[in-house]
């Protein structure tokens, strides 16, 4: 009798931490629901500021940033992000490094230049090396910088067919359809909240000048974050829609000998 009794109060506690379990599980699932529209709205508004943000890089307080984008307050919202990205940088090259080790000693000297605040100097080495990972992943045709990248973007999780990103997967891959920021453009080369962006073909080419600051070299360092996680989560994807399809696949042949 006693034992049924100490195993009922186990199955009572088990039962009470399920409970408790699945509703934290349904508010976070409702404060992410909730911060969904928050969340796009900074999104738009950090690329056009020439943050690229999400993924294995998720941008801290996203609802106060919102607000600050709401107010106005661009300055502080500025202030944000490079506090953020100061504390990401390192952790984001030395990753990249390690995914692309032929790509190691030019991401370390880039890095100790843009420590040393030669910005002049790091800002091209990041953009090239960034157009690098992108080729390596999409072929010849996928340059970062040309409007064939997006297309081949589009195509790759097109032949998921069935099996479709995860939403917020698919919700943080937006700006990678979109055309990439450092690209010349026809549009004003002043972001909405006043910051001068690098051009990458008018700074290639020696017509942009006034591309050296420590925001911008964060932000192509940021920028190789976005591209490495964006590059991960489509593989990972495609790896995991490979192995549905062969188990699909085989359940189909062993019904068919049946």
């Amino acid at each position: 009798m006693i034992q049924l009794d100490v195993f009922r109060d186990l199955i009572r506690k088990q039962q009470e931490f399920a409970n408790e379990f699945g509703n934290i599980i349904r508010k976070a699932y409702q404060q992410l629901e909730e911060s969904i529209p928050d969340f796009k709205f900074l999104q738009d508004f950090l690329y056009h500021e020439g943050w690229y943000v999400g993924g294995s890089l998720p941008v801290p307080d996203v609802s106060n940033l919102a607000d600050m984008v709401r107010a106005n307050h661009y300055a502080k919202v500025e202030l944000a992000l490079v506090s953020w990205a100061r504390d990401e940088s390192e952790r984001i090259i030395d990753r990249a490094s390690s995914q692309h080790i032929e790509r190691s000693a030019i991401l370390d000297a880039a890095f100790r230049a843009h420590s040393r605040g030669e910005y002049e100097l790091s800002i091209p080495v990041f953009l090239a090396q960034a157009d690098g990972i992108a080729i390596q992943f999409g072929g010849s045709k996928a340059k970062l910088f040309s409007p064939e990248f997006k297309r081949i973007i589009e195509k790759r999780i097109d032949k998921l067919n069935d099996f479709k990103l995860d939403w917020i997967s698919d919700m943080i891959l937006g700006p990678l359809r979109l055309k990439n920021i450092f690209v010349k453009s026809s549009a004003s080369p002043v972001t909405p909240g006043g910051i001068t962006l690098p051009r990458r073909h008018d700074m290639l080419h020696g017509l942009q000048t006034d591309y050296a600051s420590e925001s911008n070299s964060l932000r192509v360092i940021v920028h190789i974050g976005y591209i490495l996680w964006a590059i991960d989560c489509i593989k990972s994807h495609e790896a995991e829609a490979m192995k549905c399809e062969e188990l699909f696949n085989r359940e189909g042949d062993a019904l068919h000998l049946e």
